[in-house]
């Protein structure tokens, strides 16, 4: 639950910030387009200006051509005696006030033209304004906000990816411990349920016990006098009763009766032999290992079993008695 409630969260901020990155380009595209609208404006205004102060400076140098005429013309009447030196002062003033106006024209003109290279590249040289307009400013502030904004989309959509993967391993983690999927061994059956479905499992509880029918043995009881005869590995024939069948086993182990037997894992009981006797373990063939068709493996089943004595060079067949067939356990445990 805290790993989804993380997942969540860094879900959230990253949506709203990819949210915010979309108003910011929208944002950021009409500001271009106010912008681009301003320069496109102020560079008209430039132009017009320009028209007029060429028309300006135009009016300007024909006034002054024509200033210069009357000054010439004023010089020569005073030569002349005609006209005073007055009116030819008077002449030449109006003449350089005329030049004096035409310059301050082309330099306007100058100017405007400056200005208007300048509006072209964005930039704006007026007393008035800024060097870039107030829409120009916000996009840039824009830019700076986008950059915040795609590091934090970028760290939690990182995030969210990292707790996803976790998510999916805490899941995965928690099915295992919900359930348990048992594979059963091969030539083993279920022998007994230890637990009933739904109860609590603890560590160390066994839960079911699998017969190996690989570790079929039966169990002989002997008298005590054949126990130096039999030895492990000798050979034995062995027919489940109830079958015509025989096969050939081989002697586990010999044991007196006194010794100690540790039938804990076994399937079927085993009685402890009579004083003066000796128990005789013999296993199955291996070609006798597969599980039968009703689940037992014939764990259980009485069994008779033939030895060789080699004593005095004859082969002598002794029946022991009929004892119960048995096998190990193989414990596992499990979930429920």
């Amino acid at each position: 639950m805290d790993l989804d409630q993380q997942l969540a969260v860094s879900t959230k901020r990253a949506e709203l910030a990819r949210r915010q990155l979309e108003e910011i380009a929208e944002l950021d595209r009409k500001l271009g387009e106010r912008s681009e609208d301003y320069r496109l404006g102020a560079m008209a205004r430039l132009s017009h200006e320009i028209g007029e102060t060429e028309a300006e400076r135009g009016g300007c140098l024909a006034e002054a051509r024509q200033r210069n005429d009357v000054a010439g013309r004023m010089e020569r009447l005073v030569k002349l005696g005609i006209s005073s030196q007055i009116r030819s002062a008077e002449a030449q003033a109006s003449q350089e006030a005329t030049a004096t106006r035409c310059q301050m024209a082309d330099e306007r003109l100058q100017r405007f033209k400056t200005e208007l290279a300048a509006a072209e590249k964005g930039i704006y040289l007026r007393s008035d304004a800024n060097d870039v307009p107030y829409s120009q400013q916000q996009r840039e502030r824009l830019v700076l906000r986008r950059q915040e904004l795609e590091t934090d989309l970028l760290q939690n959509s990182s995030r969210s990816a990292q707790l996803a993967a976790e998510i999916a391993e805490e899941r995965a983690r928690l099915d295992r411990l919900q359930h348990y999927d048992l594979s059963l061994p091969a030539a083993h059956v279920v022998w007994s349920v230890a637990a009933s479905p739904g109860s609590m499992v603890t560590e160390g509880q066994s839960v079911f016990d699998f017969a190996d029918c690989e570790r079929r043995f039966i169990v002989v009881e002997l008298p005590e006098r054949d126990f130096e005869k039999i030895k492990a590995g000798d050979a034995a024939a062995v027919r489940l009763i109830g079958s015509r069948d025989w096969k050939t086993g081989q002697v586990r182990q010999v044991r007196g009766s006194a010794a100690y037997a540790d039938d804990r894992l076994l399937a079927a009981r085993v009685q402890r032999p009579d004083p003066g006797n000796i128990t005789v373990e013999i296993s199955l063939p291996p070609n006798e290992t597969a599980a039968d068709h009703n689940g037992s493996c014939d764990i259980g089943r009485l069994a008779e079993v033939r030895f060789e004595r080699r004593a005095d060079g004859l082969l002598h067949l002794v029946s022991s008695k009929l004892k119960w067939l048995t096998a190990r356990l193989d414990l596992d445990q499990s979930s429920l």
